[in-house]
């Protein structure tokens, strides 16, 4: 599938004049996003399927934005449950929210004109028994310009990369109706004040 999709943002807040102690005009920011993309998939069948999507900014506020996803898996006959194999890759070069960019508020005013694109790039992996209600997921990802609220509730980008290892265990149990599903996750951040997380949930 090939597609060009085109997308309109409009965002009204109050400029910087009071009028009689009130902030009576409005700034607007316009945003026109258009792309061009691509998907290739596989979906029938039991054994291999995949589906991956990427689209470029063509033009206004998406030049130079782009983003590539994937994923795959390989499913086979194992003592008679279904395993499956499952591997995702996800790439990505956007523009930080317009709210971290442009905000104009009673108590917090900013505008970051000049923050750089932040660009993500993730890898992972996950292991399915389907009968026994098992999986494992592993993924790493890396981030790079992650733009984030600091102890000031101001926006902040960090400008050097940021590394996040998360394994996920999933085991569900059923006895007829009654069902009992469990999910540890484990998460590590190589830069906890940027990016904190929990160590367990």
């Amino acid at each position: 599938t090939a597609f060009i999709s085109h997308e309109y943002r409009k965002y009204v807040m109050m400029d910087s004049t009071k009028t009689n102690g009130v902030y009576k005009n409005k700034d607007n920011y316009n945003e026109n996003l258009v792309y061009a993309g691509i998907r290739l998939s596989k979906t029938q069948g039991t054994n291999i399927h995949f589906n991956a999507i990427g689209q470029l900014g063509l033009l206004g506020d998406a030049m130079g934005q782009f983003s590539i996803k994937g994923t795959a898996d390989v499913n086979f006959k194992f003592l008679g449950d279904t395993l499956a194999l499952v591997a995702n890759g996800d790439i990505s070069n956007s523009k930080p929210s317009m709210f971290m960019r442009h905000y104009h508020g009673n108590h917090y005013w900013w505008d970051n004109s000049s923050f750089n694109n932040i660009f993500q790039s993730k890898l992972g992996g996950e292991f399915t028994a389907k009968r026994l209600g098992t999986k494992l997921r592993i993924d790493v990802d890396n981030i790079k310009n992650y733009t984030y609220l600091g102890a000031a509730s101001l926006p902040i980008q960090n400008s050097g990369n940021i590394q996040v290892l998360s394994a996920q265990f999933t085991q569900n149990f059923h006895l007829g109706a009654l069902h009992l599903d469990n999910e540890v996750k484990n998460k590590k951040s190589s830069n906890i004040t940027a990016l904190p997380l929990p160590d367990l949930s």
